[in-house]
């Protein structure tokens, strides 16, 4: 099928990503980045209780024979928010020059910081970009 301004179809969601979805696809993984990351600090809260009387060393060594599945969940959801964060930083710098990730160019941008990052906002607000990038829309000659 065809979609307006497609970026990709998400492997995760099983579903393509377009002008309706994209912006909601964005904030789905903003959620997902902010919800890892309060599991993270409350973790750290409850080995802080837990282990309080314990050196670092040895908090580990107890956590690995008592607590090994808060170790995992630590370690799966740090590496997660990495992917996360790398994930939504691709999005946002695709986003930010007005294009999508089927009809990214690898050109410089002659957009302004600000500019970028005006267009992101208008992005997640579900606007048109502020500002569009006249070295990639003076190379494009086919219309989506």
């Amino acid at each position: 099928q065809c979609y307006e301004n497609m970026d990709h179809h998400c492997l995760f969601l099983l579903i393509c990503l377009a002008k309706k979805n994209h912006a909601l696809f964005c904030w789905f993984i903003i959620c997902c980045l902010v919800s890892m990351t309060l599991f993270l600090v409350h973790c750290a809260l409850y080995i802080s209780r837990a282990y309080s009387d314990l050196t670092y060393s040895n908090t580990f060594y107890t956590m690995l024979w008592t607590d090994c599945w808060v170790l995992s969940l630590i370690a799966m959801n740090a590496a997660s928010i990495l992917w996360g964060v790398n994930l939504l930083r691709f999005q946002f710098s695709v986003v930010s020059r007005g294009m999508t990730t089927v009809f990214m160019s690898r050109t410089k941008t002659a957009l302004t910081q600000q500019e970028r990052i005006v267009n992101i906002l208008y992005f997640l607000m579900g606007r048109e970009p502020f500002a569009e990038d006249p070295l990639i829309c003076s190379q494009n000659t086919h219309t989506v």
